[in-house]
This record gives structure tokens, sequence and C-alpha cells, in this order.
């Protein structure tokens, strides 16, 4: 019988310390993959900053994975403690990806790809997303970044 690790579901507002949170819950394990889904853009200095910042953070037990295609790196190594950091960026690239602002199309079967992905992930697993309600609706930068401020 396959040994399933847990999954966790970290909510909350933008920059209210969910990453954190999400890293001290997989404290304990000695090897994690961290699969960033956010955007690496170079010309929006707050967003290096804040990736700068999660960076510095991580210890050598960590691999970082800068990617979009959250389904497919999780399906590559199931087996690894992992913490995705997070679905909102994951969403917000995809829908870029797509021209989805302008032609929205129906999600279903990638949302279910990735949810089949999950499922089949056998170490623990911690999902970070912000919370419907308490993030701004995603927008090209630095948009997006100057509403979060003031509300932070």
């Amino acid at each position: 019988m396959t040994t399933r690790g847990t999954r966790t579901l970290v909510l909350g507002g933008v920059r209210s310390g969910k990453s954190g949170v999400g890293e001290a819950l997989l404290a304990e394990h000695t090897e994690v993959r961290y699969i960033a889904t956010g955007p690496t853009l170079t010309s929006d200095a707050e967003w290096v900053a804040r990736v700068e910042e999660h960076r510095r953070r991580r210890d050598e037990r960590y691999t970082t994975v800068e990617t979009t295609d959250l389904t497919a790196e999780l399906s590559t190594t199931p087996d690894i403690a992992t913490l995705v950091d997070d679905l909102g960026n994951w969403l917000a690239a995809d829908i870029d990806a797509t021209n989805g602002w302008e032609s929205p199309i129906d999600r279903s079967d990638r949302t279910a790809q990735l949810c089949a992905a999950i499922s089949d992930a056998t170490a623990d697993l911690v999902i970070i997303s912000p919370e419907v309600g308490l993030a701004p609706v995603p927008r090209p930068p630095p948009a997006a970044h100057s509403s979060t401020n003031w509300a932070h």
C-alpha cells in the first residue's frame, strides 16, 4: 500500500505570512521542493524584492522550481515534500497564457488535472493561496502591487 502524505491548504490575505506558515509546516523534512508559481519580472522592483526575500528565507533543504506549469511539476516527483507558493499566481499566469482576461475559457479540465496531481502526491504537500476576498484581482504590475500595499 502506498503511503500518502498530508495535504494542507494555507489561506490568507496578501503579505499575511502564509509562506512562512507553509515553510514551518514542512520544517521537519530534510528535503523540500518549493514550487514558485509567480512571475519572475525584472521590471517590477517591488516584486523582485519580495521574491528575493522569500529566497533568502529558504535554507539548503529547499530545491526551488520556478514554473507556471504546476500540474506537470507536481507530477514529476510526487514523493518529495512540496510547498506550492501560490495558487493565485498560478491561476493568473494561466489566464495570461490563454489570453483569458480578454476571452475567458473553461478551466475545468486544467483544474481537474491539477486536482489529480495533488491527489497523486505521496509526500506531504502544502499549498499556499490567497483567500478570495482578501486579495486584489490580479492585474498587470505595478497596479496590483500598489493596491495591495495601500491596503496593507
